[in-house]
């Protein structure tokens, strides 16, 4: 009777162990699809895109990824190929995203965090393929699920301002960094934003922030092209010229700078005569270069 006992108490406890074995090695395959996904953001922000795509696409052809997290899965990979200009890949990837959210929210089995994760997700989708309004309204209803949360007042304040409504983004950029307020994000994009708006100065605080906050961020060449702009328009040519060199030995690569550079420096030499007016011939090559990124 007593071996019998063993028996039954051991193979309970056998039993156990087996089960928490096979959940524990599934939960870790899930996890290390997502865990892919999470390790494709950082290879982007350092700006490694084609590693951004391998590790996506690992962890997309897992097959643990599911439902919003796939969703958000595509989202990154259509980010990776629109930053190496495979724009039909990536309108490839938004769509898939676009469609699986849909086909999501249908269902119906979403609700707080998760259903506001959705429209999130959707709405980035949109605004990657150049739907800003319906980006916005995704983003308004996320919004209303989650009221003032940091990363979707980003979203909308980005999808703002690449519709010119650069008060409403200021707007959404400041409520978010009440929440965070240490975030290099939202002071650069708040800057851009106060650039386009004519606020120079504020402008050029909330880049000396970004610049505080993490002076050596992947994007700080950006950081010191977005001052010399804001140098430039205020009058400030030589700061300008200043920023715009330095932004050049960051990022070798952006060549566009070096016409910024050749601008300013006309713009300081002849800044004395009567009349001349400078702003309008920086401000016409910045916004031609913006709207080519839209």
């Amino acid at each position: 009777m007593k071996t019998l006992s063993h028996r039954f108490l051991f193979g309970i406890l056998f039993g156990t162990v087996l089960a928490a074995l096979f959940i524990l090695s599934g939960t870790h395959a899930w996890a290390a699809g997502w865990d892919d996904v999470e390790a494709a953001w950082a290879a982007k922000r350092r700006g490694q895109n084609a590693e951004a795509i391998k590790l996506v696409t690992r962890g997309i052809n897992s097959g643990k990824l599911k439902g919003i997290r796939l969703a958000r899965a595509y989202v990154t990979l259509g980010r990776a190929y629109q930053a190496m200009n495979r724009l039909r890949e990536a309108g490839t990837e938004y769509t898939r995203a676009i469609k699986l959210v849909d086909k999501t929210i249908q269902l119906g089995r979403l609700s707080g965090k998760d259903l506001a994760y959705a429209y999130n997700t959707r709405g980035l989708s949109h605004q990657k393929m150049g739907r800003l309004e319906k980006a916005i309204a995704d983003y308004n209803i996320a919004l209303k699920i989650l009221p003032g949360f940091h990363k979707f007042l980003l979203n909308r304040a980005n999808a703002y301002s690449l519709l010119g409504r650069y008060g409403l983004a200021i707007v959404d950029y400041s409520v978010a960094l009440e929440a965070q307020p240490g975030s290099f994000n939202l002071y650069y994009s708040r800057a851009a934003a106060q650039v386009w708006q004519g606020n120079y100065e504020q402008a050029i605080a909330d880049y000396e922030q970004a610049l505080k906050i993490n002076p050596k961020d992947s994007f700080g060449w950006g950081v010191f092209i977005g001052r010399g702009n804001a140098y430039f328009m205020k009058g400030d040519y030589g700061q300008a010229i200043a920023d715009y060199e330095r932004s050049l030995t960051l990022n070798p690569r952006y060549k566009a700078v070096k016409k910024r550079i050749a601008k300013a420096r006309k713009a300081m030499k002849h800044s004395a005569q009567p009349g001349y007016e400078s702003d309008s011939d920086l401000w016409a090559s910045v916004k031609l270069e913006r709207s080519s990124q839209k």
